[in-house]
């Protein structure tokens, strides 16, 4: 069974059609993401948001980053003897739970400069670790 798996775990990598969506997927991904640092710029730059605006982002991203729809999903199924909405909202859960510890292994990566002219630091990208 591991052996048909891990076959077909390589197949999938050496698909062509595969391969030139990879090739496709990573160029665009890479355009969009100079833009991106570009508009990041220009918006810390205008300070466009303010303070405000930055704390009521930092409390939305909190929000809606808790599972109360996952687990509200998987309570509601066990409820209603729904094995099919139970194993959803653990799909789901789990699928959140490992974007979120993705998102924080990348965001430890250095490889940006962040200014912060408040405290007068000039590189702040490594998680807030100097």
């Amino acid at each position: 069974m591991l052996k048909l798996a891990g076959t077909g775990f390589l197949n999938q990598f050496t698909n062509l059609d595969t391969l030139l969506l990879l090739g496709a997927t990573g160029g665009m991904t890479y355009m969009l993401s100079l833009d991106e640092v570009h508009q990041q710029e220009v918006i810390q730059r205008a300070n466009v948001i303010g303070t405000y605006g930055q704390k009521i982002g930092d409390i939305a991203g909190l929000m809606l980053n808790i599972p109360f729809l996952q687990v509200g999903g998987y309570f509601w199924g066990r409820a209603a003897n729904n094995e099919k909405m139970v194993q959803f909202a653990m799909d789901v859960l789990a699928t959140h739970t490992l974007t979120l510890l993705e998102v924080g292994a990348i965001s430890q990566i250095p490889f940006h400069q962040r200014p912060n002219v408040a405290k007068g630091l000039e590189a702040e990208g490594s998680g807030g670790h100097q």
